[in-house]
């Protein structure tokens, strides 16, 4: 009987330093993509929480200042002697930081909402106060809103709207980025100036002065005539129609309106 013949496999042939090279060369960016998918996974999958914020400062016989960053703010009469600070929204990663205080004769509001890498911020805020209470904003990224107010207005932002309705008393609006939108006013003084932005006032009863600037955007004022009330109107437009209603050209009015813009189109009527 023959023995059976058992095949023996060939001897391994141990890599060379330099095939040992390659095949390393060829797995670590294969192991790099597989880490940055991995992280771009986590790292893009955050968890929004929910933020509400409440406080009530007595009000003062100086200003409401608030000052914030990534925000919307509105501002409404409270209908008591108080500021009501009131902040709904969520965010991921860095808690939004809010305050109001008293500091010396004036109320001093902080809103913080920070958003980048990981971390999302949205919130809202609404401001209320005594109707005849002045108010100074200063607002990065994010809209300013007030309506129904009797007291002096300074609001200025950075790359964000401003509206403002049915308010009596002096108003001075100021956004770098944003558009300008002033209606049913009964404010004797405004001022508006924008640097990339439209803006749009109408009175529901004549003003005094009205100053109103823009580097890139379109102007339109409209003042009512009625009882006898005219304007000497002052506008300037590098590239754009110039409209003037009758009325807004009387050399002799008390009441002035002046407007300027370098790219847009300016109207000024009833």
């Amino acid at each position: 009987m023959s023995t059976p013949t058992i095949d023996t496999p060939p001897a391994k042939v141990p890599l060379s330093a330099a095939r040992r090279m390659t095949l390393t060369i060829g797995i670590i960016p294969v192991a790099v993509l597989v880490v940055i998918g991995a992280f771009l996974v986590t790292g893009f999958s955050v968890t929004n929480q929910p933020f509400d914020y409440a406080s009530t400062v007595p009000a003062s016989s100086g200003t409401v200042v608030v000052k914030s960053d990534n925000a919307s703010l509105n501002f409404t009469p409270s209908g008591d002697n108080a500021v009501h600070v009131s902040v709904h929204g969520s965010y991921s990663g860095h808690r939004p930081g809010v305050s109001a205080s008293r500091q010396g004769n004036q109320v001093m509001v902080y809103v913080e909402c920070r958003s980048g890498w990981r971390q999302q911020c949205r919130i809202d805020v609404s401001v209320s106060v005594p109707s005849k209470q002045p108010i100074t904003v200063h607002d990065t990224n994010g809209s300013v809103t007030a309506q129904n107010l009797a007291g002096d207005l300074e609001l200025g932002s950075t790359n964000g709207s401003i509206n403002v309705a049915a308010s009596t008393g002096p108003i001075t609006m100021t956004t770098s980025n944003g558009s300008i939108d002033a209606n049913q006013l009964t404010s004797q003084t405004v001022d508006a100036k924008s640097s990339n932005g439209a803006i749009s006032i109408a009175f529901a009863t004549p003003p005094q002065t009205v100053n109103a600037s823009t580097s890139n955007g379109s102007i339109d004022i409209h003042a009512p005539i009625t009882g006898g009330a005219s304007y000497y109107a002052q506008v300037s437009s590098t590239r754009g129609a110039v409209l003037l209603g009758d009325g807004f050209s009387d050399r002799f009015a008390t009441r002035t309106i002046n407007a300027t813009t370098s790219n847009g189109r300016i109207e000024i009527g009833p």
